[in-house]
């Protein structure tokens, strides 16, 4: 992984430093700020362009700029993508586009963990102080402000905070309502996550050895669990909306 990044560095960016805490001690910064990412590419496979589809008046992607924007404690909310015109539309709700990934980083086999060092290494360049990066996928477009808010505060009391389906539930949202018990709390940072991670909230310390504990919020409503991939997940989440089935919040 060391040999990958470096190479990664070497491709994509001016600063050559791989440790980023010997970054931060070179530079003499003090790590404070939070940023908030909205991954989106613009070549989605199964549902053609779904992160700016028009979802009851406004495009996908909206839905989750307006909790982020709205969280206390985040310096900056932006979007990953590698389109300017998705960024053309995040920047209308307030989102900064401070770069384009580059299309390699944009395909269907691209990982989101790539995505993420990218946006790291740009900050990076910048000598921009990031203390930590909140993930939140624009294909879960259901998400409560103060839970949300919540998780932000448990990542920067402990370093790393998650939403989660617990192993043993059903990987479905329509599973009963025995399927998904309501669970939270902290663990260990070591095999932390015992749980399938989800797109709701994902957040971590840009300092690895500065994680405590790992926080996991276990989902269990059905509609936050809607992930939006298909068209019938498309159709779902509009139910929803015209029918004003659930409460951001806001």
């Amino acid at each position: 992984m060391l040999k990958q990044k470096a190479d990664f560095v070497a491709r994509y960016f001016h600063n050559q430093e791989l440790s980023l805490l010997k970054w931060a001690q070179q530079k003499e910064l003090e790590l404070s700020k939070v940023v908030v990412q909205i991954p989106a590419r613009m070549n989605s496979s199964r549902l053609k362009n779904k992160n700016v589809m028009d979802l009851c008046g406004k495009p996908l992607l909206a839905y989750t700029a307006q909790i982020a924007k709205q969280l206390r404690g985040v310096d900056q909310v932006i979007i990953n993508t590698d389109s300017a015109h998705y960024a053309s539309i995040a920047e209308q709700y307030g989102v900064n586009a401070p770069f384009l990934r580059p299309a390699e980083l944009a395909k269907d086999h691209s990982s989101i963990t790539w995505a993420t060092y990218y946006l790291v290494r740009h900050f990076v360049d910048a000598d921009y102080p990031l203390k930590a990066i909140i993930t939140l996928m624009p294909t879960s477009p259901f998400r409560n402000l103060n839970a949300i808010q919540h998780l932000v505060d448990q990542l920067l009391a402990n370093g790393a905070a998650y939403t989660a389906l617990r192993a043993d539930a059903m990987l479905s949202p329509y599973a009963d309502e025995n399927g998904h018990p309501v669970l939270q709390g902290c663990a260990p940072r070591t095999g932390c996550i015992p749980a399938k991670t989800l797109g709701n909230f994902s957040g971590e310390l840009l300092i690895k050895k500065n994680i405590e504990k790992c926080c996991i919020q276990y989902i269990d409503d059905p509609v936050e669990l809607i992930d939006i991939d298909t068209k019938q997940d498309f159709e779902m989440a509009k139910y929803v909306l015209e029918n004003d089935l659930y409460d951001f919040g806001l």
